[in-house]
């Protein structure tokens, strides 16, 4: 018997619909996937459906569904890839939830191409876990098999020693203010040093070990405070729109006002784009 899967967005528009799309095309024998929204719009994301259809999924038909269709199905796994709240949304019955947050595109920005080519980084993050969570050998299909904790074991000793990995430099420009807050990724709240530190463990599996360093504002030679592998990180990910946040003035220009440094452009970078960032400066160094 298949086992059923929900995937729950915000909108149901985008991130949801790529991973049921992609669930029920590469492992339909064994997993039968569903998806919904929290607060679903009244149809799903074009661009959602351009990348799938460019790996032969068609998703065409698809209409964004509240969650509450599903109150009388029974789940063996719910994943959740956005903000939730327990408290303020009710979900089906279900034997497991995960908590797995991929980039939100609705905070993307740019060209139509930027775009585009950012809905497809988010399809491949998308792909590269559900293939792991539900078909790969992974920490987490360790976790679940009758001898997980030994399982567990052997998956962490087959991480290469930190003289092994090639360094990736993540460098946070900081003025001088020793009281002024850190930066935070607004989906946790925890600071980024908190969340580097987390991303060192996964980018182990592929070679790499993230190094993290604060410098004073006097040393910046570029027009970024936030670096990754010596790139701006605007320069790999799009950065969330400000004018979506910020209640500045400054926002009206795209959130980067003409030769100076704001730090307001880095307040509402989630964690999964911080972590897309930090992978796709890895990859670069390939």
């Amino acid at each position: 018997m298949k086992r059923k899967v929900l995937f729950i967005c915000n909108h149901n528009a985008g991130r949801s619909q790529m991973a049921q799309g992609l669930l029920n095309h590469y492992s339909g024998d064994k997993y039968e996937a569903f998806s919904a929204g929290l607060n679903p719009t009244e149809s799903v994301n074009p661009h959602t459906i351009e990348v799938l259809k460019e790996i032969g999924i068609d998703i065409s038909g698809k209409t964004p569904l509240h969650v509450s269709e599903y109150r009388d199905v029974k789940f063996d796994e719910i994943v959740i890839a956005c903000d939730y709240d327990p408290d303020n949304h009710e979900l089906p019955a279900t034997e497991r939830i995960t908590e797995k947050k991929f980039p939100d595109p609705y905070l993307f920005s740019g060209s139509d191409e930027d775009i585009l080519k950012s809905f497809r980084e988010v399809r491949d993050e998308i792909m590269e876990w559900t293939d792991k969570e539900f078909t790969g050998d992974n920490e987490m299909n360790n976790k679940n098999s009758d001898n997980g904790n030994a399982n567990n074991n052997i998956y962490k000793s087959n991480f290469p020693d930190d003289n092994e990995c090639r360094p990736v430099t993540v460098t946070v420009f900081v003025s001088g203010d020793p009281s002024g807050p850190p930066l935070r990724c607004p989906d946790t709240g925890r600071s980024l040093s908190e969340v580097i530190k987390d991303t060192d463990i996964i980018m182990k599996k592929q070679g790499f070990v993230i190094r993290y360093e604060e410098r004073p504002e006097s040393e910046n030679t570029t027009e970024s405070l936030l670096l990754i592998g010596g790139r701006p990180i605007e320069d790999l990910v799009p950065l969330p729109d400000p004018s979506k946040y910020c209640g500045m003035a400054c926002a009206d220009c795209g959130g980067k006002p003409a030769g100076t440094t704001c730090s307001r452009i880095y307040e509402y970078i989630p964690e999964s784009v911080l972590r897309l960032a930090v992978k796709k400066a890895a990859d670069s160094m390939d």
